[in-house]
């Protein structure tokens, strides 16, 4: 009697924990259905217009770092010109080289035409960056030996 009073328990609680873990079937859609958005023209367009902004705030970004690099150019043209230097003529050469190269990155800036594709965008911001760095250790290295 012992026996099947415990088997009829441990039967029933077996039972219980099966039909537990059974849900029923809604009609009800998941949740994560419901993150799918139903208008993927708003979608659209909003990636456009995030793709454009990115560009005009990088575009701003950088044309504040190019007038920011012929304010040091105009200081640097300044310094050669009335301070005592060995190789005035050297670093006159270099400032006008740094210039042109600013100047050169400028109108890069400026020509970019956003035509929808995001590849060439990455690839013209990759190099426009690096082209940037570029300019950044040409002034430090300048510079370094101005102050020597």
């Amino acid at each position: 009697m012992k026996r099947s009073l415990m088997s009829v328990f441990i039967l029933s609680g077996l039972l219980c924990t099966v039909l537990s873990g059974c849900t029923p079937a809604t009609d009800e859609p998941s949740k994560d259905i419901e993150l799918i958005d139903q208008n993927p023209e708003e979608d659209m367009i909003q990636a456009k217009d995030d793709y454009l902004t990115e560009i005009e705030q990088y575009k701003a970004e950088m044309s504040s770092k190019i007038d920011e690099n012929e304010r040091v150019i105009s200081a640097y043209k300044d310094s050669v010109d009335t301070g005592p230097r060995f190789n005035k003529m050297e670093y006159k050469v270099e400032i006008n080289h740094l210039e042109t190269k600013n100047n050169e990155l400028k109108d890069r800036l400026n020509d970019y035409e956003t035509d929808g594709e995001s590849d060439d965008w990455q690839t013209f911001k990759s190099e426009f960056n690096h082209d940037m760095d570029e300019m950044g250790t040409s002034f430090k290295n300048l510079f370094e030996r101005n102050v020597e």
